[in-house]
């Protein structure tokens, strides 16, 4: 398979925003550094799953490599074409159209004064005004409508957010995303704020789906279960580098990064008697302040297997199986 999406040593820095007396007495910028040197390859047709806790740069990373956020540095190249500081304008003569986004809150992401046919119908109309006919649009958006399960299309055309449930506002984002028929989709935790029962039904609409149109899918979720049961690989990241990778299958059954363990063993299991026989790994403290991030590996402060290396270099992703790295001096 072809590789569709190529990241190098992405960054994202958020300068934070000094005060008058930091201006006054000269003091140095200081930057949050969200995204710090993340590479890794996406091929066509499979899912990559981003995983790690909250605030660790998954969901910048995810905006980034489809330019909403513009890159401090690294390099983006979709389908062989250098992205990383292309002008809006060149991006949506084509790019646009190519690769889509889900968001997180359904609710959030749709105009509560639109109609969700409307809604659906705008990218249309964005991308190809007045060469399709609002007829045609509008039965662009019917069929689309009916593939993500909102029966019948003509009901929902012409209700509003507030009408619809969780489950189905998300449905309707899908539809929004796939009505330009991308290459590439980016779903950032689109079932996180859905009931566990609706979360099931999402997930199983989104491997259909990218079956029926081909998609390929960067997956970010902090649900190791959630990961599991839709990627094929499976990337973990930590205070914004990340810190494994690999085929799903051998990065859930078999670990290497002590910060993947500990994030295995903090989850429950319905058996009560493996839940308490099983090891679980304790890491200290809170993650370090991404303002000034520690020297050397940086999951060290809280790793309890720390040796001196640790704390000078930091590691490269190093191969421990066939498909399967972690940066880890452990492994070296």
């Amino acid at each position: 398979m072809s590789v569709i999406l190529s990241v190098e040593n992405l960054k994202k820095y958020f300068p934070v925003e000094q005060t008058f007396l930091d201006r006054l007495l000269g003091r140095r910028k200081e930057y949050v550094k969200a995204v710090d040197g993340v590479s890794f390859e996406i091929k066509r047709g499979e899912t990559l799953a981003l995983v790690g806790e909250s605030g660790c740069g998954k969901t910048t990373t995810g905006r980034l490599v489809v330019r909403l956020l513009k890159p401090t540095g690294g390099k983006i190249v979709f389908d062989g074409i250098d992205i990383t500081f292309t002008k809006e304008s060149e991006l949506r003569k084509w790019f646009r159209r190519k690769a889509q986004i889900i968001f997180q809150d359904p609710y959030a992401s749709l105009n509560p004064k639109m109609k969700i046919g409307e809604a659906i119908e705008d990218p249309l109309l964005i991308h190809f005004g007045d060469k399709l006919s609002k007829k045609e649009r509008k039965e662009e958006v019917l069929k689309i409508m009916s593939k993500v399960g909102l029966v019948p299309p003509e009901y929902f055309y012409d209700r509003y957010p507030h009408e619809l449930s969780g489950g189905q506002r998300q449905r309707a984002v899908i539809a929004r995303a796939l009505v330009l028929r991308p290459e590439f989709i980016v779903a950032d935790e689109p079932t996180s704020s859905l009931d566990v029962s609706i979360r099931a039904q999402i997930l199983k609409l989104l491997q259909t789906l990218k079956e029926e149109f081909k998609l390929t899918f960067l997956f970010i979720t902090h649900d190791l279960a959630t990961a599991y049961y839709i990627a094929d690989r499976i990337a973990v990241m930590y205070l914004g580098r990340i810190v494994e990778v690999g085929d799903a299958k051998k990065v859930i059954l078999n670990p290497a990064h002590i910060y993947t363990r500990a994030l295995f063993s903090a989850v429950p299991l319905p058996d009560p008697k493996l839940n308490r026989s099983r090891s679980k790994i304790k890491i200290r403290s809170e993650p370090p302040n991404p303002i000034n991030i520690p020297s050397g590996c940086r999951f060290h402060p809280r790793c309890p297997y720390a040796e001196e290396r640790c704390r000078r270099q930091n590691p490269p992703l190093i191969k421990i199986d066939e498909k399967h790295f972690t940066a880890c001096w452990l492994y070296s």
